[in-house]
């Protein structure tokens, strides 16, 4: 139950984290320079929590080492791919895909991969939380190229939940959760810092308010993280990422409808089916 309780965890952090973010967007612009400063920032506050949570202790193995670059390799390009996404793209339609896809491939890769087997929960489970995101969608124009960065971030978002479940687990070779997401910050710390210094050869300091919202971004995604990789100890893939997503759709309503006033039939009964797929699922 405990593992059930840090994926409920988890999932709340991930929605109320979109408020810092969206706020930061709102104060920055939402441009390339704006994103990269931002993830520098994330990198640097949220590097320094795990060391916190760690007592100042880093554990180190090449096979960590290898797994973690990937990841932030793949949270940069996933950063590229929604830039590119927002500036053109229907972004209902990039939200179904994003959270389609952290959902579907770590799902298929636990039952190919892992033995995890295919139950009536999880089948039952992943068409309810398909029906509620595409009760989200909002008709809007965007062009032929949008499918391409809808299907790269499709994939961009489940492949970091897959490179979490590898990490996970190979309990030989992988240090511990703390370590890997501390790893991974300094990873993505050092690919954004040498793409903007490529693109702009000067540093930028954020305002105070801006560092504010960054760093709140960081702590909710830090701890986040870590919850999921600890849970990946117990809980099989196929049943962890289908809770998430749901539990980061319910929350995220209920955070829509607190900050927006917002209350929508269609955003109301997309979160309780959301609610419904993740309980689902746990029986």
């Amino acid at each position: 139950m405990s593992m059930y309780l840090l994926l409920i965890a988890a999932a709340m952090l991930y929605a109320i984290q979109f408020i810092f973010n969206q706020k930061f967007q709102q104060s920055r612009g939402d441009g390339c320079d704006s994103a990269l400063m931002f993830q520098m920032n994330v990198a640097i506050v949220g590097g320094c929590l795990m060391l916190i949570l760690n007592h100042f202790h880093i554990k180190v193995t090449l096979f960590s080492g290898i797994m973690a670059m990937l990841y932030a390799v793949d949270i940069i390009l996933y950063i590229y791919f929604s830039m590119k996404a927002f500036a053109n793209a229907n972004l209902s339609v990039y939200s179904i895909f994003a959270m389609l896809g952290g959902m579907i491939l770590p799902m298929i890769y636990g039952i190919v991969f892992c033995d995890e087997g295919v139950t009536v929960a999880k089948v039952i489970s992943c068409v309810l939380i398909t029906l509620s995101l595409m009760l989200t969608f909002v008709k809007a124009s965007s062009s032929k190229r949008c499918v391409g960065y809808y299907l790269a971030v499709f994939i961009c978002n489940g492949m970091m939940a897959v490179i979490s479940k590898i990490h996970q687990s190979n309990a030989a070779q992988c240090t511990d959760s703390r370590s890997f997401v501390a790893m991974t910050y300094a990873f993505v710390f050092c690919i954004a810092l040498v793409w903007y210094g490529v693109r702009n050869r000067k540093m930028v300091l954020l305002m105070p308010k801006e560092f504010a919202l960054s760093s709140g971004y960081a702590v909710c995604n830090g701890l986040a993280e870590m919850f999921c990789l600890i849970a990946l100890t117990k809980l099989p893939a196929s049943v962890q990422y289908p809770m998430i997503t749901g539990g980061v759709i319910l929350f995220s309503t209920v955070v829509s409808a607190v900050m927006e006033k917002h209350r929508s039939l269609k955003s109301i009964c997309s979160a309780v089916i959301a609610l419904i797929a993740s309980i689902v699922i746990i029986f």
